[in-house]
């Protein structure tokens, strides 16, 4: 290696040593400029952009997009399983890139311009890794780019990064050896096309919608088909006034509506009555005239006694079945799915009946039983609810409308008929009758949420039995109850701490069984990493 000193009397300086200083310089510049502004723009894609629609800019051809991909560059091997990604993009992932570091600070061969390509490819690898380490193998990605039909996936400042420095690589390979280059320019259009091709992480997106103590849940599967449940109350909300009125001034029906916009949804293709009280198919005549319903899925009738017995009920299902009358109708039993064909929707109750069979990875015998159940606060309607699970990949919600009694109690003893969920919508609006711990034990949710409002639901009992149940990690709230006094759950897990706001709980579940759920509130979500089973 030849020597050089620069002034009389001096040390000689060896030349390659210089040049190695210069390269380590250039690449730490790089790599903090790189990975600094990755992590920077993708904290702002995470403020701004999640739980928010898709801003369009420049015709379209420029969007701003949030998706958290479990793949590769531009969501290449995101189908493969979790503990498959966790060896192939983590650890695989930090081999290459030390290998990459290791060879530029150590060649003397690599030149400027090689250096500045293995940087950039490092910097880009550092980026996403930190990103897998911190979201449970996940990666932040906000930047599409596109013309009509033709789009690339959606990418972040990291994968530029990468493919700058392949882009660099080739380029230098190509004054080298054009044949080769060739063969690379080639690789690297087949992986491009590949990725433009692929789209985002499919995701089931169910949004728990704020209706003062009914229920009304949007349930947005990954093809984007809508499965509504219940529709809460009709009127404008005031004076404890339930008549119907204008569609513009309909509280439930535009609180429904301004959901579906949220997720993109213009028509309701299946609108699920899970019972006949007017705090669930109160709304759908005022929710009609705003937005298509095409399917409406029930059991049929009101129990006679409380048709004969109660007003309200009979007015709400007369309202209800006019529009019933204009699209396909559905009466399911137990053990039935769904038409839906993205998500796997299968009927666990309806009009009094329970499954007959256990669903697969249920029928294990419940210690936890006790005597028959808790009895039913109403034994006329919220005993017939027509109850589901649906699946999405390894993820399971469980909803069975106001269901309480023996249907409810027999879905979980003497043996358990469901299988854990990891999300369960809590029977009637968390009242005492849907308190009883073996149903719980049963269903082995992660999550629950109460879809109660101020007054009505969210009893104390249930909220203390909730906060014993083994294995639940969260219980997220519709409002604050008033009734459960200090057994509420903290602030961060209420969306509506008062009567003043209107906003809904939105869980988005992925097909590995991981998920998140969002408090628009405080514009704050939590991640729950897909259970073992």
């Amino acid at each position: 290696m030849p020597y050089r000193s620069r002034l009389p009397g001096a040390e000689p300086v060896r030349i390659g040593g210089m040049r190695r200083l210069a390269h380590l310089c250039l690449s730490v510049c790089i790599l903090l400029g790189c990975v600094g502004c990755d992590q920077v723009t993708k904290s702002l894609a995470k403020g701004y952009l999640q739980n928010h629609p898709t801003v369009s800019m420049l015709g379209d051809t420029f969007r701003l997009q949030y998706a958290e991909n479990p793949g590769a560059f531009l969501s290449l091997g995101a189908s493969l399983p979790h503990e498959w990604r966790a060896v192939l993009f983590i650890v695989g992932g930090t081999l290459l890139v030390g290998a990459a570091a290791l060879y530029a600070f150590l060649s003397a061969r690599a030149g400027r311009l090689g250096i500045v390509a293995l940087s950039l490819i490092c910097a880009g690898g550092i980026g996403n890794l930190a990103d897998r380490i911190r979201y449970d193998g996940r990666v932040v990605d906000f930047l599409n780019l596109g013309v009509g039909p033709v789009r690339t996936g959606i990418f972040n400042v990291a994968d530029m990064a990468l493919m700058l420095g392949v882009a660099l690589l080739l380029y230098r390979q190509l004054a080298r050896s054009p044949k080769a280059a060739a063969l690379s320019v080639l690789l690297v259009f087949v992986i491009w096309t590949a990725g433009a091709q692929a789209a985002p992480a499919k995701t089931l997106d169910i949004y728990f919608i704020d209706v003062e103590g009914g229920q009304s849940t949007l349930i947005v599967t990954p093809d984007r088909h809508s499965l509504l449940i219940d529709t809460g109350w009709a009127g404008d909300g005031s004076n404890n006034d339930y008549s119907p009125v204008e569609p513009r001034l309909a509280r439930d029906a535009n609180r429904i509506l301004a959901a579906a916009h949220d997720a993109g949804v213009k028509q309701i293709d299946y609108l699920l009555i899970t019972h006949f009280h007017h705090d669930h198919d109160g709304g759908v005549a005022e929710l009609a005239q705003l937005l298509p319903i095409r399917g409406f899925i029930d059991h049929g009738v009101p129990s006679p006694e409380a048709a004969r017995t109660d007003a309200n009920t009979r007015a709400a299902f007369d309202a209800y079945l006019k529009v019933r009358g204009h699209g396909r109708h559905l009466e399911p039993k137990p053990g039935d799915r769904l038409p839906l064909a993205d998500v796997e929707a299968t009927v666990v109750s309806s009009a009094g009946s329970t499954l007959a069979n256990p669903l697969p990875g249920a029928g294990s015998a419940n210690a936890t039983c006790q005597g028959t159940g808790l009895r039913a606060f109403d034994r006329q309607e919220n005993p017939r609810s027509t109850g589901v699970v649906v699946r999405f990949g390894k993820f399971r919600f469980l909803d069975v409308g106001d269901l309480t009694g023996p249907p409810l109690f027999g879905l979980a003893c003497p043996k358990d008929l469901i299988g854990p969920v990891d999300a369960y919508l809590v029977a009637h609006h968390g009242g005492g009758d849907a308190a009883d711990p073996a149903t719980f034990a049963a269903f082995r949710p992660r999550v629950a949420i109460m879809n109660n409002g101020v007054w009505k639901g969210g009893m104390k009992q249930t909220y203390e039995v909730l906060h014993h149940v083994p294995g639940l990690e969260d219980v997220w709230q519709l409002h604050r109850s008033n009734s459960a006094g200090d057994s509420n759950y903290s602030a961060p897990y209420v969306a509506n701490l008062d009567e003043s706001t209107a906003y809904w709980i939105k869980l988005v579940a992925n097909e590995d069984g991981s998920f998140r759920v969002f408090n628009p509130r405080t514009g704050e979500s939590k991640s729950y990493a897909a259970r073992g089973r």
